[in-house]
């Protein structure tokens, strides 16, 4: 019984207040739309259409963004992807010129290695030809041999000198006055 009661005081509320307030505002608002030329039901129903809460109600999806506002942020999103363009060709102009300065260097170190090869098979041959030379004076007399390595150059006076043996070394260099043959051991003979 209690229930009972409780539940007329506000079917009592609803028909007497909310039911004749809405039943107001509605015939208010088509004199007004009609009468007055004021768009009262778009304007409504846009409101209707834009607040979540009634939309959820409709079974309708969330809000579409406004073009303007999509347009907004797409320019926001390009003027970003133009910066890192810019930051990127910039990292790519710097990466080049390190490139460019790395395969100089690389041009020049193959240069050296290039000089230092021919160098080094200058090198052989001269050793190879000084071996067979040495080869030919260790045969002769120490002071026929001193004489023909003391018209040579200096560097194949030395390389002649160390491709013979200590004992063969030592008779020639005898041979050769004290200054020359010091400078001819201090170069390495």
């Amino acid at each position: 019984m209690k229930e009972r009661s409780a539940a007329r005081p506000l079917s009592w509320i609803f028909y007497t207040l909310v039911l004749p307030i809405i039943f107001t505002m509605i015939i208010i608002a088509l004199i007004v739309q009609f009468i007055l030329g004021i768009n009262i039901a778009g304007a409504v129903s846009n409101w209707a259409l834009s607040n979540p809460a009634v939309r959820h109600t409709m079974g309708l999806g969330p809000v579409p963004v406004p073009v303007p506002r999509q347009v907004a942020t797409l320019d926001a999103v390009i003027q970003r992807d133009v910066q890192m363009l810019a930051t990127l060709r910039r990292q790519n102009a710097n990466l080049q010129s390190d490139i460019t300065s790395l395969q100089t260097r690389v041009a020049q170190a193959t240069q050296k290695l290039q000089e230092a090869q021919r160098q080094i098979k200058g090198l052989k041959t001269s050793n190879h030809s000084a071996q067979n030379a040495a080869t030919v004076y260790m045969d002769m007399a120490p002071n026929q041999a001193a004489l023909i390595i003391e018209r040579l150059p200096f560097e194949q006076q030395v390389m002649t000198l160390k491709a013979m043996d200590a004992s063969d070394q030592a008779s020639i260099l005898s041979e050769f006055s004290t200054a020359q043959a010091a400078k001819l051991l201090q170069a390495g003979a």
